[in-house]
């Protein structure tokens, strides 16, 4: 169950900043999430606009203080319009901090393509590089680079999009890392948003991912296993209840999410996960 207050907005110099309070009993076990994220948006000359975003936070563990852990974002989204065509650019930057020593830092990099097909029917085009250096027990370099193509389309009685992705993902180890040295995941995905009435929605999505794994850099585990293929059905679906309507800020949201994965060697793992949210404005 997750119970939290909805993130309450203030302006400093015209700036956008929103701070928020939230208590999640997750699979990491009961922590506290307080942070502040704000956005600053540029219009520029000749179709272009720039967005600039940051953030910050802390996490506080119940039970285990030795997971608690800051972390800080900034990023620059640049946009342009050409046409019906919509382009997207993103450099960002990211950094947590554990309090066992261990830190992240991440250099990232999106980019984002879309246009209108037809009155009802959209493309959509993004992938992603992220460079990541690791710092603690286990030291490591790593990089990742992906991609995802969609078709959406909208109707008077909600949204559809069928999508398929991909990732790619190296690691190169610097001390007491035992993991991969490489995975490639892909698979297709389907969602559907269905508003039923003023007050009520309903989402809905499938997911199918295979994960290849090759080699471990620990020599020890390699002699175990020397990679294998995994396979990840995953289902979700929500309903969000906006209790007030128009006279309060009031929401109700519910979450479930199933998870199979096949793996090549070893018993089939089965996961369930319910999430309750109340949110109130203030």
């Amino acid at each position: 169950m997750r119970l939290g207050a909805a993130p309450t907005g203030i302006a400093i110099d015209g700036m956008p900043l929103r701070l928020g309070v939230a208590e999640d009993h997750a699979g990491e076990g009961w922590h506290m999430v307080t942070g502040a994220r704000g956005r600053y948006p540029v219009e520029l000359d000749h179709g272009f606009d720039m967005i600039a975003r940051g953030s910050a936070s802390r996490t506080t563990f119940i039970d285990t203080p030795e997971q608690d852990r800051a972390a800080a974002t900034a990023a620059a989204e640049f946009r342009a319009r050409r046409g019906a065509w919509r382009f997207g650019l993103t450099p960002g930057l990211a950094a947590t901090r554990w309090q066992d020593g261990a830190m992240h830092r991440d250099g990232t990099m999106d980019g984002r393509i879309s246009r209108p097909i037809s009155s009802t029917l959209g493309f959509t085009a993004s992938g992603r590089y992220r460079w990541r250096v690791a710092d603690g027990v286990e030291a490591f370099h790593s990089e990742a680079f992906g991609g995802r193509v969609g078709l959406t389309c909208r109707l008077p009685s909600g949204r559809f999009e069928l999508a398929y992705a991909a990732r790619h993902e190296t690691w190169s180890a610097v001390s007491g890392y035992g993991g991969p040295d490489a995975t490639f995941a892909h698979g297709p995905s389907f969602s559907v948003d269905l508003p039923l009435d003023r007050s009520l929605d309903l989402k809905a999505g499938y997911s199918f991912t295979e994960t290849r794994s090759r080699g471990l850099s620990d020599a020890e585990a390699a002699m175990q296993a020397a990679g294998g293929t995994d396979r990840l059905h995953q289902l979700n679906l929500g309903v969000t209840w906006d209790v007030g309507g128009d006279s309060s800020d009031l929401a109700l949201s519910f979450r479930y999410r199933f998870e199979r994965m096949l793996p090549e060697t070893g018993a089939d793992e089965t996961h369930h996960a319910g999430t309750v949210n109340l949110a109130l404005g203030f």
